[in-house]
């Protein structure tokens, strides 16, 4: 990585987390847009210019491509439905051209690929550090919703996933995801009350 032009590898001496990986390198980053990439994402032609399309529009905060699985099966939509009752679309049905293929305002978008501003960190701030792994991006999306930012799944970019690629221990994700899940509910039941976002 070193010898590529532009770019600045930051190495963990141990596994910091994910949202404390990615807030290093959003801070260390310079460009108006920050992409967030999982290790275990292989991108298509084309994926990148999408995603930047659709940051520029003023009112979008975070912005999530189409997540396919190696053997051709969705794996990132978009998340919809309500606060309360989020709904993921199209887990593990195939990715056909006519499924899931118009742009669409969401709760929020797999954390596997993320597309941010930089000009929003001083509003939005970085990921809460309080994850370690899971629901990191759900909570960076809501907080983006909060402050009244839509948050906009881009189907015109698609990317390949390798889910669990990075981590493949059951047991410990397991752990991580009540863990995560708890903090989260405990975060926003209170806001999910006293307002609808």
């Amino acid at each position: 990585l070193r010898s590529l032009r532009g770019v600045k590898p930051i190495f963990n001496r141990r596994n910091l987390g994910y949202a404390t990986a990615c807030n290093l390198g959003m801070a260390a980053g310079r460009g108006q847009y920050i992409i967030l990439m999982n290790s275990d994402l292989l991108a298509t032609p084309g994926w990148l210019p999408p995603l930047l399309k659709t940051l520029r529009a003023p009112e979008v905060a975070v912005v999530g491509p189409r997540l396919v699985s190696p053997d051709g099966f969705l794996v990132g939509v978009g998340v919809v439905g309500t606060n309360e009752r989020p709904v993921i679309r199209g887990w593990g049905e195939p990715d056909r051209p006519d499924l899931y293929n118009e742009p669409i305002e969401c709760l929020s978008v797999c954390g596997a690929c993320l597309g941010l501003k930089r000009e929003l960190l001083p509003e939005l701030g970085y990921f809460d550090e309080h994850y370690f792994h899971y629901f990191e991006e759900t909570d960076y999306c809501y907080n983006a919703r909060w402050h009244g930012y839509k948050v906009v799944y881009t189907p015109e970019s698609k990317l390949i996933h390798f889910v669990n690629g990075s981590c493949r221990n059951r047991r410990r994700l397991n752990q991580y995801y009540i863990r995560s899940k708890a903090y989260f509910d405990q975060k926003w039941k209170r806001r999910f009350s006293a307002k609808q976002f």
